[in-house]
């Protein structure tokens, strides 16, 4: 194994894709040898013992939700309908909605179902480090593997084998969304858990080496001559950046920079990580798995984006009464409701794209497909950073067309869900509207189709302030308006959540006056909570989603009930909450199929 360090200043001589698997025995007796090779302690053999399971662990979840989506999608209807089957799904969804709220932290913890899955990883990762032993060799003279501790052994290859799955599962357009249907970013807690995991791995894996150095009492000689060492050192530094700039609160202090460097020290990790393992065994077939993931992933982002859109796409930018940015691009490409898209101004910031939900639907043209173009529209809120530049830009230029280029999209709701639900609930606060507006446009598409089943619509809307209640208001009422001659069966709600004093000194500033704000709100059935009144305040502005939500499944009974939700973390949590206990329900008496989507990121 020294003989593995010498050679050229970067790897060993003559370079393989495996190093040597041949073992001769230098201990002095057979027992000795017998115990060297034992299953946990045999060196040669590490990979195969501790980084394979670690794949088989990954592989199974995966191999688990493709054939649950498989079933899915070609089940017929008389077997998904079936009690058995409904009671199941029931349960799988309750694991997949009921999250944990901690108050006193406003933190939300991930679904029930990824914390069994997390605590199952984390036992077995436990396990294979501190069950196997010895942790160091009884005696480094004669039963020593080149300054290897055990210890550091097996965490050093199950820390490799998590590599293919930490970038499998950071990549917008990847195969576990492919062969799962579970979207890119709902991936993402998943991508910084195994990133947790892999660096703990590390950690545990270089310290040993540390420890038996300073007890042999040759560090500094070390550390000096082997290669091995600092290109270790250089990258277990990266991954401590891509580990701790990855944490939510230090990710948001400067967002920009973040991705930056995320990618710079990505980069140098893999670099350094690839000359630290100096092809040992099968190491570097990790390294061709993560490589084969990554190219696949941008090549096919790159067709995407280029195919539809291609790189001479243009987007104008205008400012709405309430400070909204909207920001429209003419294009040939096609889109589903709820879907997002990863937009690069060149103008502004050009060397980031930024996630942001589609507020409209491509139109069904008749004739001339090929020579008519789709808006696609972004409905996005300024909150600081580049949206905040955006309002700034839209608001000295509002006329300006500036270059874009669109990569997407990406998520959605389930479109065989929404049509094979005869009610629908949709919520949303804040700027969540502008996700709705597609979900309406498509609902009353489907009521235009004779051969659907009549269905009905809910839609519940919070807002905060009297310019954003007009405005969606109207944005909502021309979305609701596709087919005049069609009688329509939605119902949308406006909740101004807004303060009492907040309110009525935004509406004595509207000078629009009364009758514009009823003509706003033409086609829209709005709640008392809306009403500007002396007692106003006895009527919170506040929708009892909880509530909201037992009543429409109470009133659909057997009946398929969609729910969907975009807005902030609380209302996804009152919604997830109420859903999950529904499931419950539905899983006991064998009746109710409700489904939940909730909007994960608020993008807009």
């Amino acid at each position: 194994m020294e003989a593995m360090h010498m050679g050229t200043p970067w790897l060993a001589q003559p370079v393989k894709l495996h190093s040597s698997r041949k073992y001769k025995c230098s201990v002095d007796t057979p027992e000795k040898c017998a115990w060297q090779q034992g299953y946990w302690r045999f060196w040669y053999e590490a990979d195969h013992r501790f980084a394979l399971p670690i794949v088989a662990f990954f592989l199974t979840p995966i191999l688990l939700f493709t054939m649950g989506h498989l079933i899915t999608l070609m089940a017929p209807r008389r077997v998904s309908q079936s009690r058995p089957v409904k009671q199941l799904r029931a349960l799988s969804r309750f694991c997949s909605y009921r999250t944990f709220r901690f108050g006193s932290l406003d933190w939300y913890s991930a679904p029930i179902g990824v914390l069994g899955l997390g605590a199952i990883g984390t036992m077995l990762f436990f396990c294979m480090t501190l069950v196997p032993r010895p942790f160091y060799w009884p005696n480094t003279r004669t039963l020593n593997y080149g300054g290897s501790p055990p210890i550091a052994t097996r965490t050093g290859w199950m820390s490799i084998a998590c590599m293919p799955f930490v970038f499998a599962t950071a990549a917008k357009s990847n195969w576990i969304t492919l062969v799962t249907g579970v979207a890119h970013e709902r991936l993402q807690v998943f991508h910084r858990w195994i990133s947790y995991v892999m660096y703990v791995l590390a950690l545990i894996h270089t310290f040993p080496f540390i420890i038996f150095h300073i007890w042999k009492g040759d560090m500094t000689k070390q550390w000096n001559t082997s290669v091995f060492y600092w290109t270790g050192v250089v990258a277990l530094i990266a991954q401590t950046w891509l580990t701790f700039a990855s944490i939510t609160p230090l990710r948001a202090i400067a967002y920009e920079t973040f991705k930056a460097t995320h990618y710079i020290a990505a980069l140098v990790f893999m670099l350094f990580f690839f000359l630290h393992c100096n092809f040992r065994m099968s190491s570097w077939d990790y390294f061709i798995a993560t490589g084969i993931l990554f190219a696949t992933s941008s090549l096919h982002r790159l067709v995407q984006a280029l195919i539809p859109y291609g790189f001479h796409q243009r987007a104008t930018i205008s400012l709405a009464n309430n400070g909204f940015v909207s920001l429209e691009v003419l294009t040939k490409g096609e889109w589903n409701a709820g879907q997002h898209y990863f937009v690069r101004l060149l103008a502004l910031q050009p060397w980031t794209a930024h996630p942001f939900s589609v507020s409209s639907l491509p139109e069904k043209f008749e004739a001339e497909p090929q020579s008519t173009h789709n808006k696609l529209v972004f409905l996005i809120q300024p909150r600081g950073g580049f949206t905040a530049q955006l309002a700034k830009l839209a608001r000295a230029d509002p006329t300006r067309a500036m270059p874009v280029i669109l990569d997407g999209p990406y998520g959605g709701i389930n479109m065989k869900q929404f049509n094979e639900s005869k009610r629908l609930v949709v919520f949303a606060g804040g700027s969540g509207v502008g996700w709705v507006l597609p979900l309406i446009t498509a609902f009353q598409r489907r009521e235009m189709d004779p051969d659907e089943e009549q269905a009905t619509m809910r839609v519940i809307l919070a807002v905060r302030d009297v310019q954003t209640e007009h405005w969606v208001g109207a944005l909502v009422s021309t979305a609701h308006s596709v087919d005049a001659a069609c009688p329509s069966r939605i119902v949308v709600e406006i909740y101004n959540t807004g303060s009492c004093q907040d309110t009525v000194e935004r509406a004595a500033q509207d000078s629009g006056g009364e009758k514009e704000r009823d003509e706003g709100r033409k086609g829209i059935q709005l709640g008392s909570l809306l009403t500007v009144s002396p007692d106003y305040e006895l009527l919170k502005a506040r929708p009892d989603l909880p509530s909201i939500i037992a009543r429409e499944a109470a009133s659909a009974g057997s009946t398929p009930l969609g729910v969907f939700v975009c807005g902030p973390a609380s209302m996804q949590y009152d919604i997830s909450k109420e859903v999950a206990r529904q499931q419950l329900v539905a899983a006991k008496t064998g009746s109710g199929d409700i489904y939940l989507h909730v909007e994960h990121f608020q993008w807009t």
